[in-house]
């Protein structure tokens, strides 16, 4: 009986239902998983658009990463950077001779330094150096007036003292005849005769001082006549030409002559201001 049963069993057609459930629960798999991408999907587009934020920051945060390894941007060659730099290198060439001259006239004086050895000294040739400066007496003359700023100041404090015209003028004397050091005259007397050498006519020692002194002077006896202290009717560009020449001639007799002291010196400049100016004043 259990035999007859077992072979019934076999005889038995197949159940048609089963093949249809199988495929049917692979398509409801299917569909789950493309549903939850979908989902997925719409979640981070949810959040870009709820934090956009987040978003610029990490574009941003590429943005500088990838800029990290650029280098800086150079400067541009123009005509006008080329200029300052080759003026820059100028200005150093000059200063290195001045510096390297005045050391060598204050260990050997300057009657033994030479030009050559300038030249060595400022580590350069001898026609670089020719090119700055053609002659030793130019180089002194550099030396001797490139550091007047005190005299500068000081007759800019004496022009606008509201003083009287003519201790005015004794005051700018006394500057001028101040800014030559004693220990610096016989300096001085070189770049004189070198002036000398290269121009027929007088040394102007007093330009030299301060190129500005002409149209200084000019310029105190004119706020002299406009406060009616000054005649009106004097020529003021004559008397400042006349009072110019008076204060260069006298710098020139202090260097030549070494037996006049400074104070002698500023009487007789007094005096002679005092002669000029007196019968011009109100």
């Amino acid at each position: 009986a259990v035999l007859a049963d077992a072979e019934t069993n076999a005889d038995a057609e197949p159940n048609a239902d089963a093949e249809p459930n199988a495929e049917t629960s692979v398509d409801r798999a299917a569909d789950k998983t493309a549903d939850a991408s979908n989902d997925v999907s719409s979640v981070s587009a949810m959040a870009a658009a709820a934090d956009p934020l987040c978003s610029r920051t990490r574009s941003s945060s590429k943005e500088r990463s990838s800029g990290k390894d650029k280098a800086p941007p150079r400067e541009k060659n123009t005509p006008q950077t080329r200029g300052s730099l080759r003026e820059q290198k100028k200005a150093r060439a000059r200063k290195l001779i001045l510096d390297s001259a005045q050391s060598l006239i204050h260990e050997v004086g300057y009657a033994q330094t030479k030009m050559r050895d300038v030249a060595s000294a400022a580590d350069m040739s001898y026609q670089t150096l020719y090119n700055y400066f053609p002659t030793k007496g130019l180089i002194l003359q550099e030396l001797l007036t490139r550091d007047l700023l005190k005299l500068h100041r000081e007759t800019f404090n004496i022009l606008h003292g509201q003083e009287h015209p003519q201790n005015m003028l004794r005051d700018l004397a006394k500057a001028y005849i101040d800014a030559i050091a004693p220990k610096d005259r016989e300096l001085w007397k070189e770049v004189c005769a070198e002036l000398l050498k290269a121009t027929s006519h007088h040394s102007c020692l007093l330009d030299l001082l301060d190129r500005q002194a002409l149209s200084k002077l000019e310029g105190a006896l004119v706020e002299a006549q406009s406060n009616t202290q000054l005649d009106p009717h004097i020529e003021t560009s004559t008397l400042a030409q006349v009072i110019f020449s008076l204060l260069d001639a006298s710098l020139m007799r202090y260097l030549v002559n070494e037996r006049i002291s400074r104070a002698k010196m500023l009487a007789s400049v007094s005096a002679q201001l005092r002669f000029c100016l007196t019968p011009h004043l109100r």
